[in-house]
């Protein structure tokens, strides 16, 4: 199938890839997942800021936590 392709589109074998569009690809072979960030990103918007020295904190939200919209009643 890859050499169909080359030979069809006349693609290029580069290497791994790490960035597209802005957009960090994390690929961990050995778990078989691959992961997207914006670190560049919102690097760049921390210095347009100048908070780019700020102390990260973690999220005070669970991880993998479902979020529900909370059950109201309404009256005419």
């Amino acid at each position: 199938m890859k050499k169909f392709l080359f030979q069809e589109f006349g693609m290029k074998n580069l290497k791994e890839l790490t960035y597209f569009f802005g957009i960090q690809v994390m690929r961990d072979h050995n778990k078989g997942t691959i992961s997207l960030g914006y670190p560049k990103y919102i690097r760049e918007i921390l210095k347009s800021f100048d908070m780019d020295n700020c102390k990260p904190i973690v999220t005070p939200l669970k991880a993998n936590s479902k979020l529900y919209k909370p059950f109201t009643t309404k009256t005419p």
